[in-house]
């Protein structure tokens, strides 16, 4: 069985470019110029577990991150 992973966003360093949101709608939004993590309703920037399934498009989403502002982690 496929392990989660962990999901943060640094503010800080968050253009809001929206690239995440693209790449991993069901994990990332951005409601006012900040990238939020999904989770469980609201939103947050984490650290968030991740569901497996989604790993793929969340590191796309780091990957392409222009700001670098997304960091994934193993849970353990």
């Amino acid at each position: 069985m496929a392990e989660d992973i962990v999901v943060e966003v640094d503010q800080e360093l968050c253009l809001g470019s929206g690239f995440c949101t693209r790449m991993a709608p069901e994990v990332f939004e951005l409601p006012d110029d900040v990238v939020e993590l999904r989770d469980h309703a609201r939103g947050t920037t984490g650290p968030v577990a991740v569901p497996d399934r989604f790993a793929e498009a969340v590191h796309s989403a780091e990957l392409g991150c222009p700001a670098a502002a997304i960091a994934v982690h193993s849970p353990h």
